[in-house]
């Protein structure tokens, strides 16, 4: 059951990258939420755009899987080191 949870989410992650894709390739000049880019045959990047988080999409038909790397924030100027957040206490 947890592996066609697993390939459920997959699909639904590829197709909304799809659109993503179709309308950048349509001409949209808006940035899309979720933005892709292909690291191989099987691998895809996404960036929300609005959050920052990170996943890399890997579409096997073996062993389909997807895994958050984390989530970006932008720099105010070149070079600059971003330090992680405060923890927050409760």
């Amino acid at each position: 059951m947890a592996r066609i949870h697993g390939l459920v989410t997959v699909v639904i992650l590829i197709l909304a990258v799809s659109a993503a894709n179709a309308a950048a390739a349509a001409g949209a000049s808006e940035v899309g939420r979720y933005e892709a880019i292909q690291l191989d045959a099987t691998s895809i990047f996404v960036l929300d755009t609005r959050e920052g988080h990170c996943w890399v999409v890997n579409a096997t038909p073996s062993a389909p899987s997807m895994i958050y790397t984390g989530q970006v924030r932008p720099a105010t100027k070149m070079g600059e080191t971003i330090k992680p957040p405060k923890e927050k206490k409760d």
